[in-house]
């Protein structure tokens, strides 16, 4: 009888320079899962890379259910499931040839955790664009580990103790909200989950900063004037970081990240053309504060 071979990373893996984001390249992704050891290879690369993009050829529906099925259960995202995979969610829309580029630059996405407004947001997130945009689109992220490491010690014993609150608005993490919507309504403002400002990653064990994507969230404690530009100072650090990792969105790629100890964004993409992705939120968790109050 011939011995299964075992995944070994070192194979297939390309490190980005820095450590921050790596790339697995294989000709076929259904047998790459089906090797012993890749899933729980993938969950380690993770913690240590943070984000990872596999370039492969078209595959089995089975075969990220399964990677999925690894990362944890899925969270309570709204979304249309593909048909037998109820960790998979299905995003899919026919072109529309008078579509207003200004709409597409609206629903872009900007740098965000994903459901950070829930109690227990998502550990690790999955995003495979089956289409392929015909202008080439930049996802980032950026390493909220590395941006919490690199402040000045005065800011973070400033920030470890506090607490944010994490409202929900109606498409609160696209490009025209941030830029039309000056306020949160009041009620808005007050009202959902309130986490840690820095928080212990369950993956990786490290402390990360973990931000309300509204600049005019509620900090704990803090009036309105001094929440906010506690975080728009944050938040200013964050988009100035040069911890931050891109790559083309190319078409039947596959993004996988740790959803707390980053941040991303979402280009535009044209509504012109048709558009299929695959999406999954993973292993909810409540967020723990990284040092006491």
């Amino acid at each position: 009888m011939t011995a299964q071979v075992t995944f070994e990373p070192a194979s297939v893996v390309r490190a980005e320079a820095g450590g921050f984001g790596a790339v697995i390249t294989h000709d076929d992704f259904d047998a790459l899962v089906a090797q012993p050891g890749f899933a729980d290879a993938l969950v380690g690369l993770l913690a240590k890379h943070l984000v990872i993009r596999i370039d492969a050829p078209p595959f089995q529906a089975a075969s990220l259910a399964a990677i999925a099925a690894r990362l944890g259960p899925p969270s309570v995202n709204r979304g249309p499931r593909l048909p037998g995979f109820d960790a998979l969610i299905q995003f899919e829309s026919a072109g529309k040839p008078d579509a207003d580029p200004q709409k597409d630059r609206d629903a872009a996405q900007i740098l965000h955790h994903d459901s950070a407004g829930l109690a227990e947001p998502p550990a690790y997130a999955i995003v495979n664009t089956k289409t392929h945009p015909g202008e080439p689109a930049l996802h980032s992220w950026i390493d909220m580990q590395a941006v919490y490491r690199d402040l000045p010690a005065t800011l973070k014993r400033t920030i470890d103790p506090l607490r944010c609150v994490h409202p929900t608005y109606p498409e609160v993490v696209s490009a025209g909200v941030h830029r039309d919507l000056k306020d949160l309504p009041a009620d808005i403002r007050e009202t959902g989950p309130d986490h840690p400002l820095v928080v212990r990653n369950p993956n990786t064990g490290e402390p990360t900063l973990f931000l309300s994507v509204r600049r005019d969230a509620k900090i704990l404690g803090m009036e309105a004037a001094e929440s906010r530009a506690l975080l728009t100072e944050l938040w200013d650090i964050v988009e100035a970081s040069p911890r931050r990792w891109r790559s083309l969105v190319r078409g039947d790629d596959i993004f996988i990240w740790d959803n707390i100890a980053t941040v991303h964004d979402r280009p535009p993409f044209s509504a012109r053309e048709p558009r299929k992705v695959w999406f999954a939120n993973l292993a909810p968790v409540v967020p723990q504060a990284a040092f006491a109050a």
